[in-house]
Order: C-alpha cells, then sequence, then structure tokens
C-alpha cells in the first residue's frame, strides 16, 4: 500500500477508501466479539466515517 502498486494498484482516492473499508470491519468485528462496545452505535463510530 505504501508504494500504491503490488497485488493491487491503488490510486490515492481509492486508497483512502479500501483503508476506510478494512477499518471498518475490523471495528465491526471487535464489536462482534465484544472486545469494544459503543454505546448507541451500531457499525462504526461516526468520527470514522468522515475521513
Amino acid at each position: 500500500m505504501k508504494a500504491k502498486k503490488g497485488f493491487y494498484d491503488f490510486e490515492e482516492e481509492k486508497l483512502s477508501d479500501y483503508q476506510l473499508k478494512v477499518l471498518t470491519k475490523f471495528i465491526d468485528l471487535l464489536q462482534h466479539f465484544e472486545y469494544i462496545n459503543i454505546p448507541g452505535k451500531s457499525g462504526v463510530p461516526q468520527e470514522i466515517e468522515s475521513p
């Protein structure tokens, strides 16, 4: 990802979208296994959704 090429070719915009998607999945996984709890929120906190 650092070089924006390799197995996947990343453009600047697509890179940030990909990173957000991976982070969202990771936070959802942590919530699913109850490692984190965000009261009143489902999915990713609002602060993270808007880069």
